[in-house]
């Protein structure tokens, strides 16, 4: 089933708490502004099954991820691990400090997907 990006502001929100601290050029600050517009989980609605299964990590976040990844050329592991302890990848997510992330599993079966 398809998750959602819930879009409600987390009591512990990086970019509330901790924004001030990433550059406003960076691709971090540009990711958190402008990646809600670029991708939205309707935007994957199709690659889902409405009635089957658990819900998904939003992919509209797992696409988010991948950018990042790519960018900053990290394998998938160190790519959960930024997810989950990088102040900068927390706040271009849009996460909570105390996200956990996902597993390294995801992003694989996202790109053979």
């Amino acid at each position: 089933m398809l998750g959602t990006v819930d879009p409600q502001t987390e009591i512990l929100d990086a970019d509330q708490l901790c924004g001030h601290l990433v550059a406003d050029d960076s691709i971090h600050r540009k990711l958190a502004v402008l990646g809600d517009k670029l991708f939205t989980d309707e935007d994957f609605a199709d690659l889902y099954d409405s009635a089957r299964g658990r819900h998904s990590v939003p992919p509209s976040l797992v696409a988010k991820v991948m950018l990042l990844q790519s960018l900053e050329g990290t394998s998938d592991r160190e790519t959960v691990d930024r997810v989950r302890c990088d102040l900068r990848w927390k706040v271009a997510l849009g996460l909570a400090l105390d996200d956990d992330g996902f597993h390294p599993t995801v992003l694989t079966y996202s790109v053979s997907a």
